[in-house]
């Protein structure tokens, strides 16, 4: 019969997809701890639940009820080590370790870009402080910003002129 088409050959043998290649032959690859203070008190032979719980962490802050498909797990973490004092140690270095690091964090910086600059730059050269102008200057104010939208950009934007400032001086 001619016109009649066959289907193409089928490749021999399985296709890999890759979520099947990313994945290792016990299950889905392993996720590395990044925090040098995590890695310390990281257990690669535990999963990622027991190891949060060895430590005293939440497994998913979103969470209302703690649901644990498996508890054996944690109960071998504790049994694993030589008593659950060094458990307790363990848990309170490795939480002392994090809040020293997040008290020595530094504040987050504060950003303005450059278009919102001009546009505020703008506003204040024509209407000042007076934010009630500036909310309804339609040819300025094209995103339709409001008083106290505008408000908190102009805090904003004082806040990072200040931090630049200071910046440039040390």
């Amino acid at each position: 019969m001619p016109g009649t088409r066959r289907p193409a050959p089928r490749a021999k043998g399985r296709t890999i997809t890759h979520k099947r290649q990313s994945q290792t032959s016990q299950g889905v690859s392993k996720k590395r701890m990044k925090d040098p203070i995590g890695v310390s008190f990281w257990r690669e032979d535990h999963t990622v639940t027991d190891n949060y719980t060895a430590l005293g962490l939440a497994v998913d802050v979103n969470a209302n009820a703690v649901k644990v498909r498996n508890p054996v797990p944690a109960r071998t973490i504790v049994n694993s080590l030589s008593s659950s004092h060094q458990a307790a140690d363990i848990r309170k270095a490795a939480l002392k370790e994090i809040e020293e690091k997040a008290a020595n964090a530094a504040p987050p910086r504060t950003f303005v870009y450059e278009g919102e600059f001009k546009f505020l730059a703008m506003c204040r050269e024509k209407h000042g402080e007076d934010y009630q102008a500036m909310a309804r200057d339609r040819k300025l104010n094209t995103h339709q910003h409001t008083a106290n939208q505008l408000r908190k950009k102009m805090a904003n934007l004082d806040k990072y002129i200040r931090e630049k400032r200071a910046r440039e001086e040390n």
